[in-house]
């Protein structure tokens, strides 16, 4: 007699091709498969139809999931490439002005200038090519070094930029590539409850997108879009159970 599942398992994405590297989505949140079938009714002079035919079928649905790492980005991302190294934000460093001159901490390696607040005025300064009145600034994103104009006061600052960290971490870089060619993958889904095993797999799967969210007080979330087709020898769905 059929039992109801309960739970998360874990599901893992194989790309095509000979030796390949599957990709495991990390900490999953909710998994949906939805089938769909649409049904041409056939009508005459009556109210309810007298024949029916089975027209387009779709296998879609969405993975929600906490853990992105680079390869699941550019697996699902198609024309993405991965690097060794990120660049890391820093937010609103607290800096004291000295003789109109202040270098950040990360300046040797700094990538960015993304904004200074003047803590004194309570206001945005406004970036010029030099400091050349009150309110503005000039910064050398080579060394870090920001530079103020004298009618500003050596104010206290809080300086939001950017830096390299060459040897950590990876960065994926989308390009705009060509439209037409997607990647294809093969879909897997596993579950247990107890002695109640379900499981799905679905042979030839594209992903339509990936989504970021992020919120205060919340953990970062992300979810794909799926859609299933038929692979080579026209399967398109295999499913497991054992209550």
């Amino acid at each position: 007699m059929p039992t109801a599942g309960y739970g998360i398992g874990f599901v893992s994405a194989r790309p095509s091709g000979s030796n390949p590297t599957p990709v495991v989505f990390g900490l999953i949140k909710k998994m949906s498969a939805k089938m769909n079938q649409k049904i041409d009714m056939l009508y005459g002079s009556l109210k309810f139809p007298e024949e029916a035919a089975a027209g387009a079928s779709t296998i879609e649905g969405s993975i929600d999931f906490h853990r992105v790492g680079s390869r699941t980005f550019a697996a699902i991302l198609s024309g993405a490439a991965v690097t060794t190294g990120i660049k890391t934000g820093v937010n609103g460093e607290n800096g004291q002005v000295a003789t109109n001159t202040f270098t950040v901490a990360h300046g040797a390696n700094m990538y960015e200038d993304l904004g200074v607040f003047n803590t004194v005025t309570g206001l945005w300064m406004v970036r010029g090519s030099t400091a050349s009145g009150a309110g503005i600034y000039a910064v050398n994103e080579t060394t870090g070094v920001y530079t103020f104009n004298a009618a500003d006061s050596n104010p206290l600052c809080k300086f939001y930029y950017s830096y390299t960290e060459a040897g950590v971490g990876e960065t994926v870089t989308l390009t705009n590539d060509q439209m037409g060619t997607v990647p294809v993958f093969e879909l897997a889904f596993f579950t247990q409850f107890g002695t109640r095993k379900r499981g799905l797999k679905l042979p030839a799967v594209v992903f339509e997108g990936l989504s970021l969210d992020f919120g205060s007080e919340e953990w970062m979330k992300a979810s794909v879009n799926y859609h299933a087709m038929a692979d080579s020898t026209g399967t398109v769905q295999y499913a497991y159970e054992m209550d």
